[in-house]
């Protein structure tokens, strides 16, 4: 009986969804990957609500620097990876995997909290390679279509939003007397229920119809010859592009992972302010800036436009802490400003750069691919800043950020202008 109903509603739901440009199918659509992505989190980010004082070091790495390194090594590690298998993936089993690398990054937690603190940074790697391909997966049911600038901006509001709200919860759990290893995996099964629900409704999005395709062009898998000829086609501006990605990646890891730490330096042990109460308003105000990037119809104007948001938000982060570190603005103004500004650069290279880049190019690709390239080194650079920050253990974390947010700056947007003069050349 259950299972008829569920079989129902299922068809029901994918005629609405047929009408791919009513309000109906973009919130539905939009929803369900923020809330898929959103569920990731609750597996991937819990332990850095931890502080893990009085814990060990692990090859020569303060024990909380080891977790994070360890983690995104394996997260770096599985985008390497996915650099062929996301791209290369079709629809018929996504959601499949989906839930099954989650489930699999669930019981590295459990196996986390059971082994002995020297191996628990080695169980972390296990957990980030089982996410690292979740992005490109939930994104590819969003890509490629018109209204795919309102979806994948919907999705991005999740990392904005859900590390903050994870980490609350994390805290929460330690407040309610769960010991710290323990609590990411505690926090996991809050999570998992909604995970696999949600991972089913997004599977019922059907896929761009014809319309979209003519506009953004046809995604599909790609095979290995389509992703050697389109990156050595465009090798000088993609790698610029990922250079600048791997800036922002390792500064937005630093704040995020390392967020308790940054606010301990600024405010003391004992502070009283909650994460989400800068992320959400950071999260808000990015999307507001971005969501009429989706009226621009002409690709080549919205690439232009794309390019010189991610340049306002490199500077936008040096001169905030300029005016920060002069007494203009308050701690948490700082932080605010840091969080807006370095999503505004990050967020379209997750959401939309990539994808207005292949409708431009006119080339066989798909944004998994141009995400994965990039994310790949992204993630080495984020294991980079907080190796260096190790090493410079005397630098308080606020003031590591301070000073990295600069150098972000300064070379970031000499990069992603070089980049844009490049693709202004290249455009077929």
């Amino acid at each position: 009986m259950w299972r008829s109903l569920a079989k129902g509603a299922a068809l029901s739901l994918r005629q609405r969804l047929s009408h791919q440009q009513g309000p109906f199918f973009a919130g539905y659509a939009t929803l369900m990957a923020f809330l898929l992505y959103a569920t990731m989190y609750g597996f991937r980010k819990p332990f850095t609500a931890a502080t893990w004082e009085g814990m060990p070091p692990v090859f020569g790495l303060e024990f909380k620097n080891a977790l994070v390194v360890f983690q995104i090594a394996g997260y770096a590690l599985s985008k390497f990876i996915g650099i062929r298998v996301v791209s290369a993936a079709g629809p018929s089993h996504r959601a499949r995997s989906i839930a099954g690398m989650i489930t699999g990054s669930w019981l590295a937690l459990l196996a986390f909290a059971l082994v002995p603190p020297s191996v628990k940074p080695w169980i972390l790697s296990l957990n980030g390679l089982a996410l690292g391909m979740i992005w490109g997966l939930v994104f590819s049911y969003l890509e490629g279509r018109r209204l795919t600038e309102f979806l994948g901006l919907g999705l991005c509001a999740s990392f904005v939003l859900s590390s903050a709200f994870v980490k609350d919860v994390g805290r929460s759990l330690l407040r309610a007397g769960v010991s710290e290893p323990w609590m990411p995996f505690a926090t996991g099964a809050v999570f998992f229920l909604p995970m696999l629900l949600t991972c089913f409704a997004l599977d019922l999005v059907p896929g761009p119809d014809p319309a979209d395709e003519d506009q953004r062009l046809h995604r599909a898998p790609m095979t290995p010859v389509q992703r050697r000829r389109l990156f050595t086609s465009f090798a000088p501006g993609l790698v610029l592009l990922t250079a600048v990605y791997t800036l922002l990646s390792g500064f937005r890891t630093f704040r995020d992972d390392f967020m308790v730490e940054v606010w301990n330096d600024l405010r003391g042990p004992g502070h009283d302010v909650d994460f989400i109460s800068t992320e959400a308003p950071v999260s808000i105000a990015v999307l507001l800036v971005l969501l009429p990037l989706g009226l621009i119809r002409s690709n080549r104007r919205a690439l232009d436009v794309n390019f010189g948001v991610v340049g306002l938000g490199l500077v936008g982060c040096a001169i905030s802490t300029l005016v920060f570190r002069s007494g203009g603005v308050s701690d948490w103004w700082w932080m605010a400003a840091l969080g807006f500004f370095s999503y505004l650069a990050y967020i379209p290279f997750n959401a939309i750069l990539f994808d207005r880049l292949i409708a431009v190019l006119r080339r066989p690709a798909n944004v998994g691919f141009l995400i994965y390239l990039a994310d790949s080194f992204g993630y080495l650079g984020s294991v980079a800043i907080v190796g260096l920050q190790n090493r410079l253990a005397v630098i308080a974390h606020a003031d590591f950020l301070a000073t990295t947010s600069l150098w972000q700056g300064g070379m970031g947007i000499t990069m992603i202008a070089l980049a844009g003069v490049y693709f202004s050349f290249r455009r077929s």
